[in-house]
């Protein structure tokens, strides 16, 4: 079904997401990042930062992301479906989300952890964040594929 007219309670859910798990996670993670992994810019530590906020913190808010979406879309139908289209979702867009997100977020958090003071950084991925936003919109309302088989 083609939607030809403005959703705003998928808008309003996906502002919802920003608020509630984005954000916060995103701020927790650069703290903990500059924590664990230090502060500097050496090569071998920007890039542990960015494969851990990538392959970890990437993989963990998309995943969490498409969970989300099923829960709101499918709540009436019972856990039953809403766990089988998690899974169905997991298995048929994770993976490909993931090289999405592999392609296109390493040159911000370069950006990120280099040249972005820790305080700020939260907002300025917040506003790319805008269009991968959009990406897993798309992405995460799509109906589940059900014939993929795990």
């Amino acid at each position: 079904k083609k939607r030809t007219t403005y959703d705003l309670i998928r808008s309003f859910r996906m502002f919802v997401w920003g608020l509630t798990f984005v954000g916060p996670v995103q701020t927790g993670w650069f703290h903990l990042a500059d924590k664990v992994l230090g502060k500097g810019t050496s090569f071998t530590t920007l890039a542990q930062k960015i494969f851990y906020t990538v392959f970890g913190l990437g993989v963990f808010s998309n995943a969490c992301f498409y969970s989300y979406v099923q829960c709101y879309e499918h709540y009436r139908e019972g856990p039953q479906v809403i766990s089988s289209n998690i899974k169905t979702f997991l298995y048929n867009e994770l993976p490909s989300t993931t090289l999405a997100s592999a392609t296109v977020w390493p040159f911000i958090q370069v950006v990120s952890f280099t040249v972005i003071p820790l305080q700020y950084r939260a907002i300025w991925v917040s506003f790319w964040m805008v269009g991968w936003n959009a990406f897993l919109s798309v992405t995460g309302h799509k109906k589940a594929d059900h014939t993929q088989k795990f």
